[in-house]
């Protein structure tokens, strides 16, 4: 109904626009936050003092319109691509690796790479599937400086990851997905990026003490990806999950009518008798309420400023 209805601005004051769209269906009004354009994003969120600013954003690849979504099994990425040539690619392959699957445009590894927030000099790898983003990405790299130590892949990172990570000379030290395409059609969810082989992949690379970060502003996605990786053994929550004041508590309507009631039993609400309470459900292992990572993505910050939630999990390899 939204896809194919229209927007109009009804209110620039504050912080968040409004429109009103009609359904064409219906033919109900309703009032909704209209997103900003990505140059105001920019100046907005903390990548202009990293220099990702509007004059870099016209000057690398700015204006450019790219497909918001492709086809992750289309024939080119069905294949997964040749290992790179690590040492052309990388001033110092020999350092741990970050890798963020669905990098977007990259702003989010970009961040790491300029401002080491998460801790020690690292190389830093994204996956794309967009052809186009990936080049004006590695544009950015380049402007930006920081190309010897940032790499972004034209690859499906659900079936590449693994062949092209297994030849890379340094540890595999974290890995992030972050706000997946939902792929909310059920024949579309073999599309979606956290499949058991990614899991599996992951595990088998990572060493002890490795960490996944996973985060989605649609609560049922967020929950897929945790849960296949919990289902395997080699991952479990990160410290930080059993700390009250640093997470909140929410779970889908999805979970629970497969039956999932957590731990209810321990006195969290959830399940039909906390719903007739008026108590929201509660999921076993709550969401971060901050990014341990220090950095936000794009999406990342158009939601908060929205005023949506953000659902994290951090995990670690056991």
């Amino acid at each position: 109904m939204l896809a194919s209805a229209s927007t109009r601005v009804l209110s620039t004051s504050g912080p968040q626009r409004f429109g009103s769209i009609i359904s064409r269906r219906t033919g109900v009004m309703v009032c909704v936050a209209a997103q900003p354009s990505a140059p105001e994003a920019l100046e907005e969120s903390p990548f202009p003092r990293l220099g990702r600013n509007a004059a870099l954003y016209k000057e690398v690849g700015g204006g450019k319109k790219f497909r918001q979504h492709v086809n992750p099994l289309k024939k080119e990425l069905a294949t997964p691509p040749p290992p790179p040539d690590w040492a052309a690619v990388y001033a110092d392959p020999g350092l741990p690796l970050t890798v963020d699957v669905g990098a977007g445009y990259g702003r989010f590894l970009l961040g790491l790479a300029q401002t080491g927030a998460v801790g020690g000099l690292r190389n830093h790898l994204g996956f794309e599937i967009r052809g186009s983003v990936v080049a004006r990405a590695q544009d950015w790299a380049a402007a930006l400086g920081v190309a010897r130590s940032v790499h972004f892949m034209l690859a499906n990172a659900t079936l590449s990851l693994g062949p092209v990570l297994r030849s890379y000379p340094g540890r595999l030290d974290l890995v992030t997905i972050q706000f997946p395409d939902p792929q909310f059609k059920r024949r579309h969810r073999k599309r979606r990026i956290v499949q058991r082989g990614l899991v599996d992949s992951v595990a088998e690379l990572m060493p002890r003490g490795g960490r996944v970060f996973l985060q989605s502003d649609v609560l049922e996605v967020a929950e897929d990806m945790r849960d296949h990786f919990l289902a395997h053994p080699a991952f479990s929550p990160a410290p930080g999950h059993d700390a009250p004041d640093a997470v909140f508590h929410a779970r889908s309507r999805h979970q629970l009518d497969m039956g999932l009631e957590g731990n209810d039993k321990e006195g969290c609400s959830g399940g039909e008798e906390g719903l007739a309470r008026g108590e929201p459900p509660r999921a076993p292992l709550g969401w971060l309420r901050e990014n341990p990572l220090g950095m936000p993505t794009e999406r990342e910050v158009l939601t908060q400023r929205q005023g949506g939630a953000v659902y994290r999990v951090l995990l670690e390899r056991r």
